[in-house]
């Protein structure tokens, strides 16, 4: 049974609100860090050439698998790897927020940053 165009458009409405709401993310995510970097320095008693990694961790593999993941939606389809990236996206982040070394922290960005992508 075929869809109504109501319907139809309705389901083209939610996607691009999800689409945008996890493009917002990801780049507030990816430059919002810095007003916090002298707060997370401080935190975890670090000096802030070891915090910034906080943010480069995040960039350099957001960057580094850019290609990777398009070409991965040509295969897999973008759906599936769109949904996989904001799990992975959304669980580095509570990891984030649960770290408690710097260490974890900088890992649990570049986790991000390996959900990013899709997004």
């Amino acid at each position: 049974m075929p869809k109504e165009p109501a319907e139809i458009t309705r389901n083209h409405h939610i996607i691009l609100l999800i689409i945008a709401f996890s493009a917002l993310m990801g780049s507030l995510d990816s430059t919002i860090v810095n007003i916090s970097l002298p707060t997370i320095a401080s935190s975890f008693g670090v000096d802030i050439s070891i915090v910034s990694w906080v943010v480069l961790a995040y960039l350099l593999v957001l960057a580094g698998l850019l290609l990777t993941f398009g070409r991965l939606g040509d295969l897999m389809g973008f759906r599936r790897i769109f949904i996989a990236g904001f799990t992975i996206f959304t669980a580095g982040s509570l990891l984030c927020g649960l770290s408690t070394t710097i260490w974890e922290l900088i890992a649990f960005r570049a986790l991000q940053g390996i959900g990013g992508n899709p997004g």
